[in-house]
């Protein structure tokens, strides 16, 4: 992040105001090729970070845009011509059931996590499918 803040710094510095003439010189040629750089860079990291976000998740969960409704709907235990409703019911139902928080033993706090993470998924895709909020 170091990196790209001294590159925009650069292209800061390498424009001059020149009172006299009231001029803006650009000293810097290539700033629109350096700037593409930088959101090329922000991007980059922005999509590493997602990567590694979800290299930690089992096979079970791809993500949520991988997620098929039939799944969700199984993990939220409703049925596929349940209501927005029913759907945001079974929701809290099982988030209640599985939080971590509610998980006092150490070894089913992980499963808890990972049963939490699943009902997070398939909730998402089915607000996704659906069109709610």
């Amino acid at each position: 992040m170091g990196q790209l803040f001294n590159r925009i710094l650069r292209i800061a510095k390498s424009y001059s105001y020149d009172a006299k003439t009231g001029r803006t010189d650009a000293g810097f040629d290539d700033s629109d090729d350096e700037l593409k750089k930088i959101i090329d860079d922000l991007n980059n990291a922005k999509t590493s970070k997602e990567t590694d976000a979800n290299s930690g998740r089992g096979s079970e969960s791809q993500g949520f845009s991988k997620m098929n409704p039939e799944l969700a709907y199984t993990i939220l235990g409703i049925a596929a011509d349940s209501s927005i409703a029913e759907i945001k019911s079974a929701f809290k139902k099982k988030i209640k059931e599985y939080h971590p928080d509610k998980i006092a033993n150490n070894s089913n706090h992980e499963q808890a996590k990972k049963k939490t993470q699943e009902i997070n998924e398939a909730y998402s895709c089915l607000k996704n499918l659906k069109g709610f909020n």
